[in-house]
């Protein structure tokens, strides 16, 4: 069995809403059921997770499953780190560290 790919999209403010950021990234399942979460903070000690939807269900595996996660209430004119992990019965995978801005208020 082996164990799901993260991929971060992108590295910069996606969206904006009720003072948050949309993140999104790629998950390859290789065909088993797999969980995620977005962790983001103001330092690559993150210390806080985004609320994401259902799992990825990557069907045959060949092709990434896109997948999102939102915040809310940041602080404007602020860098934030993100990144993703990924977990599934065939291990854990953490993508690298990305970072976006936010606007100033």
């Amino acid at each position: 069995m082996q164990a799901p790919e993260a991929t971060t999209k992108g590295g910069v403010f996606v969206e904006e809403f009720y003072e948050g950021v949309l993140l999104f990234g790629f998950i390859k399942t290789h065909g088993i059921p797999t969980h995620y979460r977005f962790q983001y903070g103001r330092t690559k000690a993150y210390g806080h997770r985004a609320y994401v939807g259902e799992d990825a269900y990557g069907y045959d595996g060949k092709f990434p499953v896109e997948v999102e996660g939102s915040t809310n209430y940041l602080s404007p004119d602020t860098t934030y780190h993100f990144r993703m992990i990924v977990w599934n019965k065939g291990g854990k995978s953490v993508s690298r560290d990305r970072m976006f801005h936010t606007p100033s208020a």
